[in-house]
């Protein structure tokens, strides 16, 4: 929740040390139930993505089928494919 504050902070000491932000890589993780379906995850990588991060590490919790990873693989993955880069 407070991710466009901490860029806003980045953003700050990169010009307070005359480091250009854009040419740094924005990370960040993310912990989401499988179980919701695509649309509240693609929600969430949405805007991550408008606020600028470029790499979102997923945090699956431990699941007893693949079911859950198959429709991240087959729901998700494509769509944030389409996704211009940050």
């Amino acid at each position: 929740p407070d991710a466009a504050h901490k860029l806003d902070v980045l953003r700050d000491h990169c010009g307070n040390e005359g480091r250009d932000y854009d040419e740094i890589e924005k990370t960040a993780t993310l912990a989401v139930d499988p179980t919701t379906g695509p649309g509240p995850i693609l929600e969430q990588l949405r805007e991550l993505h408008e606020l600028g991060f470029g790499v979102v590490y997923l945090i699956v919790p431990a699941v007893e089928t693949l079911t859950p990873l198959e429709m991240l693989g087959a729901s998700v993955v494509p769509e944030i494919a389409r996704w211009q880069p940050a």
